[in-house]
Formats: C-alpha cells, structure tokens, sequence
C-alpha cells in the first residue's frame, strides 16, 4: 500500500489510516457479538473477509500486478488468514480488549518482519512511533 497511500495527501492518508482502525476495533467488537450468538470460524472467516476486500478495494483500487508479485502477495495473503482466524479465536476464547490491545500493536510486527526481510532499517520516524506504541500500550496494561 506504500505507493497507494505516496500519493494521497497527508491529511487523507491519516484519516484513511484513522478509519481503518476504527474499523478494526469494531470489527473485533462485532466478531465478539457473533461468537456469542454461536457462530463459528467459517462463518464469520468469510464475512471478514468480505468486507475487507470490499474496503480495500474501495481505498485502494486495484491495479495490474505484475506475476512476479505473486508470491509475495500469496505469502501475504496466507499470513493475513492465519491473522483474521487467530483473531477470531481469540476472541471467542478471551476478552475483546485484551484482544484488541494486541491487534493494534500488530503493524509494528509487519515493520519488524519487512525490515528483516528486506535487510533495511526501518526509518526513524517509525521506530520512534513503535517505541511510543509499546509505551502506550505498557501504560494500558499495566
């Protein structure tokens, strides 16, 4: 999403990324509620899954992709799957909050696995931002 979010101004790309995770953090509400209500895995699998394509193709449009990204985006993809079906387990076993606290926390994971992979340090500025997310977090749990 970096060349997709390049070239939006500032003051969109933060509301994009406000929206996002105010989305997520009812996503977690929402999946709470159907695990409640007896719904399992598949079904609520299939139903984030759906609206998350829904809003990503809404923000960001889809454009040719060259094959040689295909494997990139599958191992993505794979990861993305193990994510939403950890997260709903998750839930339906333990608290929204506690839940929710970790899944905000997961893009510092993302930065810390593309860094590695991509053998470069991760800008200043982000690593600033991971250092004031893991104090922010700390302050919460503790």
């Amino acid at each position: 999403l970096g060349p997709v979010f390049g070239q939006l101004s500032r003051r969109h790309a933060i509301a994009i990324v406000v929206l996002a995770a105010s989305l997520n953090g009812l996503l977690v509400v929402l999946t709470k509620m159907a695990t409640d209500r007896g719904l399992g895995v598949a079904e609520i699998y299939v139903t984030r899954t759906l609206l998350a394509g829904v809003v990503a193709c809404l923000v960001a449009r889809p454009r040719d992709i060259p094959l040689s990204a295909l494997p990139k985006l599958t191992f993505r993809s794979a990861l993305q799957t193990l994510y939403f079906v950890l997260l709903i387990l998750a839930v339906e076993r333990g608290s929204p909050a506690t839940v929710q606290t970790l899944v905000a926390t997961s893009p510092l994971i993302v930065l810390g696995v593309d860094a590695v992979q991509d053998r470069a340090r991760p800008p200043l500025r982000l690593t600033f931002a991971a250092v004031g997310v893991v104090a922010g977090v700390a302050l919460a749990v503790a």
